[in-house]
């Protein structure tokens, strides 16, 4: 069996934590990120070699930080040319393994964003399902409803379709529903005759390829005109060879702040509280702070989201708007509440301190043995002060080493790299000067990561 994993997605509805450059798999609201989370449960099931993660250019730095203690090779991640949703996504993993697949061999596919606890019982649903995908069937994983949602797909399972092999019961699927209106979910999960589907799927390749081969027109050789389209909309509700078995374990898509809501352990007053957080009276709340305290009074049925670029307050019967608040922002151009002021690079990080009309403060931190460009800046300067480690910097065609406290000035348009080529990392604090300060600014002249 051959797994790949789902990791390019941007996980708008759970903004402003999620941002579109440091989406919701990578983020570590407590402990371990779910992507991480993901890639532990599936090393359960497979060797190292036999597991893929498929995501996008973006989001490859923030896959490979998170490979550095795992021997998963730099081959097995899939960079897709462009983010296309998960259909699109899943053809493309496929295309890249298929010779290095047997013609009928399973593949499960998980997405790295979803919250699923004890491994235990999500491994037994696995062996369970390889049998039914066995027989010829595109199995999906089925969550029993607890109450109603309107952004999840609907899986029918009707005591007519059941089946059984080997003593393992599964429905063959007659009718998948995607993200009903509230009233025909209710009407769903009174019948009891529907479940929610899961996005985790299992198959044999052949059968899945064969599927994409008649029901979609993607052409890999034509992947930026590719329509972007879900998994559900693509094959599953198109396709008579699906089947699916009930999952034993308790599973989340953490798609919206009320899934995360009631996924978490609650205190007497049915409130949530991560970080700093001061209360009176609170009832039923949702509150993190990132990095500064948050004070409630009074308050009830709330979702309070504090990042250092934006707080955000809602009711919490709006959690499935989050995404229209997004699509807003967008439109409106408000780059900084919709991008996280941390950013990854393959060298290591940079967070925005401070931004204003003609200069940028930043924090950077340079992994130990690797550097940033050979580069140039047409119009700002950099002035570098060292706050952790020893930095070797380049300036024309001179070299200097920088001890803590000690700084160094970068004048524009002239070639400069910085450097750690020590065993500890580097953290120094950057002010920017100039007219224009983005980072598009870089000419590169030589790239340890083939930006140039």
């Amino acid at each position: 069996m051959k797994i790949i994993i789902l990791a390019g997605g941007k996980g708008t509805r759970l903004w402003p934590m999620s941002k579109s450059n440091f989406p919701k798999q990578f983020l570590s609201i407590k402990g371990k990120s779910l992507f991480k989370k993901t890639l532990e449960r599936c090393l359960l099931l497979e060797k190292e070699e036999n597991i893929y993660i498929s995501t996008s250019n973006d989001y490859s730095y923030f896959v490979e930080e998170e490979l550095k203690d795992i021997k998963i090779k730099k081959e097995n991640i899939l960079i897709e040319p462009f983010s296309k949703n998960t259909g699109p996504a899943i053809f493309f993993a496929l295309s890249k393994i298929k010779e290095k697949c047997s013609p009928s061999e399973l593949i499960l596919v998980c997405p790295s964003d979803h919250s699923i606890e004890t491994n235990k019982d999500f491994l037994s649903s696995v062996k369970k399902a390889q049998k039914v995908a066995s027989l010829g069937n595109i199995v999906t994983f089925s969550i029993k409803p607890k109450k109603v949602e309107t952004g999840y797909g609907y899986i029918e399972t009707k005591k007519e379709f059941l089946k059984k092999i080997d003593k393992i019961s599964y429905y063959k699927v007659e009718k998948f529903i995607e993200k009903p209106s509230y009233e025909k979910a209710k009407k769903l999960i009174d019948s009891k005759e529907y479940h929610f589907n899961s996005g985790i799927f299992l198959f044999p390749i052949d059968l899945m390829l064969e599927e994409f081969s008649l029901k979609t027109n993607l052409d890999i050789n034509d992947f930026k005109n590719i329509e972007s389209i879900s998994i559900d909309k693509a094959i599953i509700e198109k396709s008579k060879n699906v089947a699916t078995v009930i999952a034993e374990f308790k599973w989340s898509d953490v798609g919206s702040w009320d899934s995360f809501y009631e996924n978490q352990e609650k205190d007497k007053d049915s409130n949530v509280f991560l970080g700093n957080i001061i209360s009176s009276n609170t009832k039923n709340c949702l509150a993190i702070s990132n990095d500064r305290p948050i004070a409630c009074l009074d308050l009830k049925d709330l979702f309070i989201i504090e990042t250092r670029e934006v707080v955000f307050i809602a009711p919490r019967n709006k959690s499935q708007e989050v995404k229209l608040l997004v699509e807003d922002l967008e439109k409106k151009k408000q780059k900084k509440v919709l991008e996280s002021s941390k950013t990854l690079r393959p060298w290591g990080s940079y967070t925005v301190i401070e931004e204003k009309e003609n200069y940028k403060i930043k924090e950077i931190v340079v992994n130990p043995k690797k550097r940033l460009s050979l580069q140039m800046h047409e119009h700002r300067s950099e002035h570098w002060v060292v706050i952790e480690g020893r930095a070797k910097v380049t300036l024309e065609n001179k070299e200097y080493y920088l001890n803590k406290e000690e700084s160094f000035f970068v004048p524009k348009q002239k070639k400069h790299r910085l450097e750690n080529p020590f065993n500890r990392p580097l953290k120094i604090v950057e002010v920017q000067n100039g007219s224009y300060l983005e980072e598009d600014d870089i000419v590169r002249f030589d790239d340890d990561f083939g930006r140039i």
